[in-house]
């Protein structure tokens, strides 16, 4: 939709996209996004209400999708580029984009938590190979809040929201 199509002065569309683009790909609520892009949180609710609602990404195709992109970006050992909207006006390609910032977003989150799991095996292999019961109680700390704090992005994110594919096992004798 273009903003000759809406009636509204071309800066004003920009902020509503780039506000609707934060909402859907981030965890930031509608009061934090309105700070961000200079309105109030009514508008930000108003805009929200005309387009139907705005719903944040997830389930579990985009996180099957981060845990991908999260794969290639550990593999290759570099960091990917921001993502682009592209600079067609139709809704549908606008969707996929935000679609795909959210799943770059989160991918970038779970290379960050395995990096920073290899503190924690290296904490851990300097206490096995000094034999230092102080080094591994540091290495059991690190690891416990670093558990905590992931555990709390990871929910702040969606990734660990219930919406992953569990397989139960019941046997029965």
């Amino acid at each position: 939709m273009t903003a000759e199509m809406l009636d509204l002065p071309q800066p004003i569309q920009i902020r509503r996209e780039a506000a609707r683009t934060l909402y859907v790909t981030t965890p930031m609520t509608l009061a934090e996004i309105a700070a961000q892009v200079d309105c109030s949180e009514r508008t930000m609710k108003r805009w929200s209400a005309a387009d139907g609602g705005w719903k944040k990404a997830g389930g579990p195709k985009l996180t099957e999708r981060a845990h991908g992109i999260a794969d290639r970006m550990a593999k290759a050992a570099a960091e990917l580029e921001a993502a682009q909207v592209p600079a067609e006006d139709r809704p549908a390609a606008m969707a996929e984009a935000r679609e795909d910032i959210a799943a770059e977003d989160r991918a970038q989150l779970l290379v960050a938590h395995r990096n920073q799991l290899k503190v924690v095996d290296g904490l851990l292999s300097e206490a096995v190979r000094s034999r230092s019961d102080n080094g591994a109680r540091l290495a059991w700390r690190v690891a416990q809040t670093l558990a905590i704090k992931q555990r709390a992005e990871r929910l702040a994110w969606g990734l660990d929201n219930g919406e992953q594919d569990h397989t139960i096992v019941i046997e029965r004798i």
